[in-house]
């Protein structure tokens, strides 16, 4: 029978999620015997989880990223919130704004534009740094320049945390290679190997490969209509 093959163009994601119904089809059925798709389905196997690490990793790396944004926007936001209250004409405002800008800029805006461990370890030291008893006074004089250090702090904590965990995914694996890369070799696979194959042995065994090539087949079929659907969906748009 003819099984449908899955389309390239499928998302990540959608790879990943049919290759795992589609080794849940083939480990229901007793093929064992069967050595040459047996090598193959280990060969899947092996690629389905290094497609679902990749994921996870892109998607810490990714999480990783916007924290580090909003982590960036707070360290402006504190540089343009002294600027303003140097220059504001209230003396008690300009004089304690000048005392933490002075501390503030040994750090400064440029530290956006370090590392990320560089950044982290400045950004740490800059909240020490406003912590002490002596900067608090100045500050709490300055309305929402607290705060801002505050949100920092926690921006801070967040991406360190973040970070962690990213190091962690990372140091399962020897090399990252992309869920894209990934994805290639997994369709490649499923369309070049198994629809092949499984479809060929069902016109000759259906007794043993037909159930395994329908339901692979509906499996890639269900996939391909969502994947059809959305570029329809864009084109009409």
């Amino acid at each position: 029978m003819m099984i449908s093959k899955l389309k390239s163009h499928s998302r990540v994601t959608e790879v990943d999620a049919t290759c795992k119904l589609i080794i849940e089809a083939y480990n229901k059925e007793d093929l064992s015997a069967d050595t040459y798709i047996t090598s193959v389905f280990d060969h899947l196997k092996t690629k389905s989880k290094a497609l679902s690490n990749a994921i996870r990793q892109d998607k810490v790396e990714s999480e990783l990223d916007a924290l580090d944004t909003v982590r960036d926007e707070l360290v402006k936001s504190a540089h343009y919130l002294l600027i303003g209250y140097v220059r504001n004409p209230n003396q008690t405002y300009a004089t304690a704004a000048t005392a933490v800008k002075k501390v503030y800029d040994k750090y400064g805006i440029k530290m956006i534009n370090e590392s990320y461990a560089v950044q982290s370890s400045l950004s740490e030291s800059l909240s020490a740094d406003m912590a002490r008893p002596e900067m608090l006074v100045h500050i709490n004089t300055l309305p929402g320049v607290g705060e801002a250090f505050t949100a920092l702090g926690t921006a801070q904590s967040n991406f360190s945390t973040a970070e962690l965990k990213y190091k962690e995914e990372r140091s399962k694996f020897d090399e990252k290679e992309s869920a894209t890369s990934i994805k290639k070799e997994v369709c490649h696979i499923i369309n070049n190997d198994v629809v092949f194959y499984i479809g060929a042995m069902a016109k000759s065994n259906k007794a043993v490969y037909g159930n395994l090539a329908l339901t692979v087949d509906k499996i890639i079929d269900t996939n391909n209509t969502t994947v059809m659907s959305r570029r329809k969906t864009k084109v009409e748009a």
